[in-house]
């Protein structure tokens, strides 16, 4: 809980002032939700979920102009 409100803390910060969240802040927070899910035994959830999301995603850019 404390690391996820740090995170976000400073993606808000960051987006605020220079509309940018940074990479360095986003790839080490999936792989400590990946490690979390994955040690409470919800990998699959996870997974299918972030899957679920990428195909509307990309679905979705195929209807919408320059998506």
């Amino acid at each position: 809980m404390g690391f996820s409100l740090i995170v976000l803390l400073i993606a808000t910060f960051t987006d605020w002032k220079w509309r940018i969240i940074p990479d360095w802040l986003t790839y080490p927070s999936m792989v400590v939700a990946l490690l979390y899910h994955y040690v409470h035994d919800q990998l699959g959830h996870s997974v299918f979920g972030g899957l679920f999301v990428l195909s509307m995603l990309l679905g979705l850019s195929f209807f919408v102009q320059d998506g």
